[in-house]
């Protein structure tokens, strides 16, 4: 506790503050946590700091050390929180309520920084702060807080058995009663139990939170969008198209839901192989309200990879549906949603012209690329060019994209291209300095020395053969 004490006063610094002399602790501690609620993080460290230097008994270290775990659980400094409420909840070892408050926050960093090692000391700080419980309130609340920690420790029979109690109590609220069901659903459903009868256990214990009474328009989405998850993962796709659609149809929820929802089941359809019965389910997708910008460009998007998925897996697009696809995509660079965005739809429009075996269509849109001067766009339209067996051009290409400011590694995948046009031009000189050039990048001691020391001779003999 004492080293971590020290670190904490070389990390924040011995500089007093003024603002905490002369008035008392309570007040003093409120100070830091309005520093803490305005994000003034440097300041509240150094007012921590101060106080533990003023602090008259252990209750007040205990109550500094939890502030400065909360500061460090706002910067998302989560091992440095953990450490922190592990000394505040020992120096609240003489004050009961304090050391319950201080220890469920432990419990609660535990899970969050998934130091599993601690795992069991986690359950049980939570299953004593249950066990003396003020209120039936309380108790379930920490009976759901129990159960997690529980299925997170993996006491997987335990889990099923607390929540199972949690259910058939009339206590319990409704809200708590479907996050305990689904609660088990999850639990069937997770890696830990990925067989064919467990997912048919976790569809039963979805369906029965669906069937609750007094549940959230927002649960029974969650309810509905968990069932078609694992219908998915069995395989059984037209249920959980049914599901998601379900789902997506609920009143009263999210937009960013709804577009979630409708997504999941366009993918299902695809998975079918059921493109138009996608794209549809796409469009409508399209009509939900205040649907964003950068949202309809992503709808757009996968409306176009429907039409650019092959008809046959062994077969490019038709004609007929690489042009659909390509118009869509030029559809969505007219949104001008970002340049990313557009930089990407013009790549699949390459792509497809590529397919199509379109070379000059395809090297007309790659040449809009060139707004970015970058190692895969440089490559890009110098695979174009030999495509249609223009080396000069392609040369040209891959020298810009060798020129590159690159590392050891992209630029010798730039310089293989370059090599492979300098050696059918018979061009050796040129292909030697480019392979000195490569061995520059890399250490003297580098793996990759040796393959370019074969390379540079295999060339130095074409060389000799020429003259």
């Amino acid at each position: 506790m004492k080293k971590f004490i020290c670190l904490s006063f070389l990390i924040f610094g011995m500089a007093s503050v003024p603002l905490l002399k002369g008035t008392d602790f309570d007040d003093a501690a409120k100070k830091i946590e309005e520093a803490i609620s305005g994000r003034k993080f440097d300041l509240a460290e150094k007012q921590s700091q101060e106080l533990l230097k003023q602090a008259a008994d252990d209750t007040q270290k205990a109550r500094i050390h939890a502030l400065i775990g909360d500061s460090l659980e706002r910067q998302r400094k989560l091992p440095d929180a953990l450490k922190s409420y592990t000394t505040a909840v020992e120096f609240a070892a003489k004050n009961p309520a304090l050391k319950k408050d201080y220890s469920l926050k432990l419990a609660d960093m535990i899970l969050k920084t998934a130091a599993k090692i601690r795992y069991p000391e986690m359950i049980r700080i939570v299953s004593e702060a249950r066990d003396s419980a003020s209120s039936p309130g309380e108790k379930i609340s920490l009976t759901m807080r129990l159960a997690e920690a529980k299925l997170n420790g993996q006491y997987l029979e335990e889990t099923v058995a607390l929540l199972s109690e949690l259910i058939k109590n009339k206590e319990t609220p409704a809200t708590e009663r479907f996050n305990g069901q689904m609660m088990i659903g999850d639990f069937y459903a997770s890696p830990v139990l990925y067989r064919s009868a467990n997912l048919r256990q976790a569809l039963k214990e979805y369906q029965t939170a669906l069937q609750m009474q007094g549940s959230s328009p927002e649960q029974q989405f969650r309810a509905r969008k968990s069932i078609g998850m694992i219908y998915a993962k069995c395989d059984e796709n037209r249920p959980a198209i049914e599901a998601y659609i379900e789902a997506a149809k609920m009143p009263g929820i999210p937009s960013e839901l709804r577009l979630e929802a409708y997504g999941m089941a366009a993918q299902c359809q695809i998975e079918l192989r059921e493109f138009e019965a996608a794209r549809q389910t796409y469009k409508i997708s399209c009509e939900v309200p205040e649907l964003a910008a950068k949202d309809k460009a992503k709808i757009l998007a996968r409306i176009a990879e429907t039409y650019a998925i092959p008809t046959r897996y062994d077969e490019p697009p038709t004609p007929e549906n690489a042009g659909k696809a390509i118009k869509i995509y030029q559809e969505l660079i007219s949104l001008k949603i970002s340049e990313a965005e557009d930089l990407a739809a013009t790549r699949r429009i390459v792509e497809i012209y590529r397919q199509q075996k379109k070379p000059q269509e395809a090297v007309k849109a790659a040449e809009k690329l060139l707004s970015v001067k970058s190692l895969d766009n440089y490559l890009l339209l110098g695979d174009l060019e030999l495509d249609q067996k223009n080396t000069q051009k392609a040369r040209e290409y891959f020298e810009k994209a060798f020129a590159l400011p690159n590392n050891a590694a992209n630029k010798n995948i730039a310089a293989q291209k370059l090599l492979g046009v300098l050696v059918a031009e018979e061009q050796y000189a040129a292909a030697i300095l480019v392979l000195d050039e490569i061995k520059k990048a890399y250490p003297a001691e580098h793996s990759q020395q040796k393959n370019l020391d074969a390379e540079l001779q295999k060339i130095k003999t074409l060389q000799a053969q020429q003259k």
